[in-house]
């Protein structure tokens, strides 16, 4: 079995340029990189990301994964349609980011439950899951591997507990099951219509 070793992007932002880090990684006979994200990801236009995949590649640095670095798509368990609309939109770009970097995975933690709702926790949980079914249809659409999920160890931010992480484990088989993939457009109305309620009507979430 071979291991590589690579390093996480993060403890640069708005420190250093990338510059610096593809040369010093270079330097140290490091080639893998995971890309932490930065506020302005989901507003970058794409030929940010392929200028740095060639100052990468130029140094002989293969950007291996995106994972966010701070909680941009807490919206999933905000309870708040809006802040659920924008983690949406934010996790497509990311996909897309991750497509245009030449990468393989993309991944983020799930979230952060709010600690005064946390009775809603596995309802937030469930939704959670219908937009991942959905946005792994899209990494496959765009070339990647897969998504990974960050496994917390706060209780606030699944998944955490063994049964949260077998859920997880459940999810993730179910949704790499061949599928019927949808037509993906910019606009957001298609996704969420696609959800359905426990009657199986058509309908946007609530």
């Amino acid at each position: 079995m071979e291991i590589s070793i690579g390093v996480k992007s993060d403890p640069i932002e708005y420190r250093y340029s990338y510059e610096w880090l593809f040369s010093v990684l270079a330097r140290e006979g490091i080639h893998d990189l995971q890309l932490g994200s930065i506020f302005e990801i989901p507003v970058l236009d794409n030929g940010f990301f392929l200028d740095l995949r060639e100052k990468a590649e130029s140094k002989g640095i293969r950007i291996r994964s995106v994972f966010t670095a701070h909680r941009e798509v807490h919206g999933w368990f905000s309870g708040n349609f809006f802040l659920e609309k924008a983690a949406r939109r934010i996790y497509e770009r990311l996909i897309e980011a991750g497509s245009l970097l030449g990468a393989d995975y993309v991944g983020t933690s799930a979230g952060s439950v709010l600690r005064d709702q946390m009775h809603r926790k596995d309802q937030v949980m469930e939704k959670y899951f219908s937009h991942m079914k959905e946005l792994m249809a899209l990494a496959h659409t765009s070339g990647l591997k897969g998504l990974s999920i960050e496994v917390m160890s706060c209780m606030a931010e699944p998944p955490t507990l063994p049964g949260e992480i077998r859920l997880s484990w459940t999810n993730s088989r179910a949704i790499m099951r061949p599928v019927r993939t949808p037509r993906y457009r910019p606009t957001l109305r298609r996704h969420f219509t696609r959800l359905r309620g426990p009657e199986g009507r058509r309908g946007s979430f609530q």
